[in-house]
C-alpha cells in the first residue's frame, strides 16, 4: 500500500446511546501478510500489524456523514476496519448505533458514496479472478494432449496464473470420445486478454484431431490475477 486512504460512512445513534463520550472508535489496520483473517485482525496478530484508531464524536439520532483518513504502510497487503465503542452503565431501550453507506477509497478526500450494481461489482472482481467452466474449445493434438485458446470475460489486471479448479471428474466431452478428464495444463500460456491452453489426459484417452468442449459447471480452469 503506502498510500493515503479515506473511509467514509453514515452513522446515527439511539436516544439512549451510552458509549463513553458518546463516540465510536474507528480502527483501520493493515498487515504485511495475506488473508490472515478476522480473528487475527481483532487479536492484532497479523504479520506486521499496524493500526490507526480515530475517535468519531458528535453523534446524533439523525444520520450524519463522517470520514477518517490515514496513511498506510508500504508493502502491506491486507487491510481491515473495526468500528468499536465502550458502553457505560445500564443500557436503555434505545442504546444502539447504526452504520450505512461505508466507502473506502484512495486519497485524502471523501467523495460521495457510490452505490454499485451487482453486475458492475462482478466485472470489477473478474479483473482479478475468473473461473472458466463450460464452453472452452480444444482440439486433441495427440491421444494425451489437446490445445486451444480462450478469452477472459474481463481484461485482467496482469497476466494471470493458471491452475485447475479440480483434477477429478470429467471436464471435456466430444461426440467421438465421450467425456474425458483434464489431468494437467502444463505448457499453457496466459495473457491479460486470454490464454493459449495445453491440456493433458494422463490416460491417453483423447483422439487426435478430435474437437472437444468443456462442459462441467463450476470446475475447470482458474485465472488468478490477485495482488499477492
Amino acid at each position: 500500500m503506502g498510500k493515503s486512504i479515506t473511509l467514509s460512512f453514515d452513522v446515527k445513534v439511539g436516544a439512549d446511546y451510552s458509549a463513553a463520550s458518546g463516540r465510536i472508535e474507528v480502527t483501520i489496520a493493515t498487515g504485511s501478510g495475506v488473508d490472515e483473517g478476522l480473528a487475527g485482525l481483532v487479536a492484532e496478530t497479523w504479520t506486521g500489524f499496524t493500526k490507526t484508531t480515530t475517535n468519531v464524536d458528535t453523534l446524533t439520532t439523525s444520520w450524519v456523514r463522517r470520514s477518517v483518513t490515514v496513511s498506510t504502510t508500504a508493502g502491506h497487503k491486507e487491510l481491515g476496519i473495526l468500528f468499536q465503542w465502550t458502553p457505560v452503565g445500564t443500557a436503555g431501550s434505545n442504546d444502539w448505533v447504526e452504520l450505512r453507506n461505508i466507502q473506502l477509497e484512495e486519497g485524502t478526500v471523501a467523495t460521495p458514496f457510490e452505490p454499485r450494481t451487482v453486475a458492475a461489482e462482478l466485472v470489477l472482481c473478474q479483473r482479478y479472478y475468473e473461473r472458466l467452466t463450460k464452453g472452452i474449445l480444444v482440439v486433441a493434438t495427440t491421444t494425451g494432449q489437446a490445445e486451444g485458446t480462450c478469452s477472459w470475460k474481463v481484461e485482467k489486471r496482469v497476466a494471470p496464473t493458471l491452475s485447475q479448479f479440480a483434477t477429478t471428474g470429467d471436464e471435456l466431452v466430444s461426440l467421438g470420445v465421450g467425456a474425458r478428464q483434464v489431468t494437467g495444463i502444463s505448457g499453457s500460456v496466459a495473457g491479460v486478454d486470454g490464454a493459449y491452453l495445453v491440456v493433458q489426459d494422463s490416460g491417453s484417452g483423447y483422439t487426435a484431431n478430435q474437437l472437444m468442449v468443456g462442459y462441467t459447471a463450476d470446475r475447470w480452469l482458474v485465472a488468478d490475477a490477485e495482488i499477492n
